[in-house]
């Protein structure tokens, strides 16, 4: 596992490597928790939303795999919800499988070794020829669709990305648009050299970028505007956004057939919040489009130019 990269004096590498560390094993061992309790109950068992009597599980079990929860780790339970609720829907046993790796469920995906998926932006449009459909996007904050943005404390004084010249900005993994990408294609546009200009300093995830942003470890972060939801906003301040697009979607792989799909949407599209969680930003699932990502693909197809930094 990489902790934070380029930092000139390593002390806030070790520190939020540490951090790192601590957080991923949290969230990992959490998501196991809250999946399970919501797993081994009997078919049909109620878990706060009113439905029909769930069908009596058959057929082939589907995996379903969590790559992103949009609105942050704490909505773990969210999604282990909504993946109950599809089950009981379909009548179709689920196994949920959790990927910390991005990339790899493009594989799973390909090979259907999984049949639906929680999925990242950039990994959607990488499975856009695998015959993957759109079932549903995330409502986060009464949002349906999403945006990269550069972000700053609110006390700071920096209003553009030539401001953070000599300063430290986060980003995460080079396959996320938002969290990596976003930074240099904001950079060509505004004529920023980010080899020179800028100390890209790398983390985990974007919740890690932003508490190291909030306690002063980086000075801006790229992130996914959704994942700033549950942050208090007044210690926040949006420098610069993106054009907006769909949120990470929810799909099914080739292997689920059009029925099934159908009665996962309908699910879904039905989920209201949870009053077992009332610090949830999830209000429920709202109709996807493919045409919703065209900046998306503006992004990836600047990532995999020579302009896309690695």
């Amino acid at each position: 596992m990489r902790g934070f990269e380029q930092d000139p004096n390593g002390r806030t590498s070790r520190r939020l490597f540490v951090f790192a560390v601590v957080s991923s094993v949290a969230v990992v061992a959490l998501a196991s928790v809250l999946i399970t309790s919501v797993f081994i109950s009997a078919p049909g068992t109620s878990l706060g939303w009113p439905h029909p009597r769930a069908k009596t599980p058959s057929g082939r079990v589907l995996t379903v795999a969590i790559v992103r929860t949009p609105g942050g780790p704490a909505e773990w339970r969210t999604y282990a919800r909504a993946i109950k609720k599809m089950s009981d829907a379909t009548g179709r046993p689920m196994r949920v499988r959790y990927l910390q790796d991005r990339r790899e469920i493009v594989e799973l995906m390909r090979t259907r070794e999984v049949d639906a998926g929680f999925l990242c932006t950039n990994c959607y449009l990488d499975l856009a020829d695998a015959g993957v459909s759109l079932v549903a996007v995330p409502r986060i904050a009464g949002e349906n669709r999403d945006a990269a943005v550069l972000v700053v404390r609110g006390t700071s004084p920096y209003t553009s990305l030539k401001d953070l010249t000599g300063h430290r900005v986060g980003v995460i993994d080079p396959s996320s648009l938002a969290g990596y990408t976003y930074l240099y294609w904001l950079a060509a546009s505004e004529r920023v050299d980010v080899a020179r200009s800028l100390v890209v300093v790398r983390g985990e995830s974007e919740e890690q970028n932003i508490r190291a942003l909030l306690v002063g470890d980086v000075e801006a972060v790229v992130v996914n505007r959704s994942q700033l939801a549950p942050w208090k906003q007044a210690n926040l301040r949006v420098v610069s956004c993106s054009p907006e697009y769909g949120m990470p979607p929810f799909v099914t792989g080739p292997t689920v057939d059009t029925e099934t799909r159908m009665e996962m949407k309908e699910a879904l599209l039905s989920m209201p919040a949870s009053a077992e969680q009332p610090h949830s930003v999830v209000e429920g699932f709202s109709e996807a489009a493919a045409g919703d990502y065209e900046f998306a693909q503006e992004l990836a197809k600047f990532s995999r130019s020579s302009k896309g930094a690695r």
